[in-house]
C-alpha cells in the first residue's frame, strides 16, 4: 500500500511538472549594470555570517553539556538564530539596531561572568541568559548584514557570501577549535 502512494506522489510530481512546463511563459530578465562588490566588502559579509553560525554551534554545545544534558534544548539557539534574521531583515525592524549596540556589552559581560564561574545552577536563569546573550550577537551581526545587503540584481551574490560565512563559522567552531585545543594540551 505505502509502495502505491510512493508511486501516486511521483506521477503527481511529474504531471505538475509537464503542467508547468506546457503553461509557463517565456521569462525575460533584463542585464542591469551595477557595480561590482569588493573584496573587502565581501569579507565583511563572510565574518559577519560567520560570527553568529560559530556562535550558535559554541552556545548550544556549551548549554546541552555544560549546563544541563537536556533532549532537544538544541532548538531555542537555533530559534533564537533564526528568528534574528526576521527580525533583522524585516521591512520594519522590531528592534532597533542602536539598541542592540547598547544592549550588547551589557548581555556579553553577564554570559562572560556565567561562563568563567562555570554557573550552571538554576538552569531557569542561566539557559536565558546564555540564549539572550547570543540573541543579542546575532542580531548585531545580521542587523550590519542587513544594512550592509546590496541593490538587487547582487542579491544571490550576497547570500552566497552569507552561506559560505556560516559554513566558516559553523566549520571552525565544530572541527578547527576542537582540534586545536586538543593539540595544545
Amino acid at each position: 500500500m505505502l509502495r502505491l502512494g510512493y508511486f501516486a506522489l511521483g506521477a503527481l510530481v511529474v504531471g505538475c511538472a509537464v503542467a508547468t512546463l506546457r503553461l509557463a511563459k517565456p521569462m525575460t530578465f533584463e542585464a542591469t549594470s551595477s557595480p561590482p562588490v569588493s573584496r573587502r566588502r565581501r569579507l565583511r559579509w563572510v565574518f559577519l555570517s560567520a560570527v553568529p553560525s560559530a556562535y550558535l554551534v559554541a552556545v548550544t554545545a556549551h548549554i546541552t553539556t555544560d549546563v544541563t544534558p537536556t533532549p532537544f534544548l538544541w532548538v531555542a539557539p537555533l530559534a533564537v538564530y533564526l528568528l534574528s534574521f526576521v527580525f533583522v531583515f524585516a521591512t520594519k525592524p522590531l528592534i532597533p539596531h542602536a539598541r542592540v549596540h547598547r544592549l550588547l556589552p551589557l548581555f556579553a559581560t553577564i554570559t562572560a561572568y556565567t561562563i568563567a564561574t562555570s554557573a550552571s545552577d538554576p538552569i531557569f536563569v542561566i539557559i536565558p541568559l546564555h540564549v539572550l546573550g547570543f540573541f543579542a550577537a546575532c542580531m548585531l551581526c545580521h542587523g550590519e548584514l542587513a544594512r550592509d545587503r546590496p541593490e538587487p540584481g547582487r542579491l544571490a551574490e550576497f547570500y552566497v557570501w552569507m552561506s559560505i560565512g556560516g559554513f566558516v563559522g559553523g566549520l571552525a567552531v565544530a572541527i578547527v577549535v576542537p582540534m586545536i585545543a586538543t593539540r595544545a594540551i
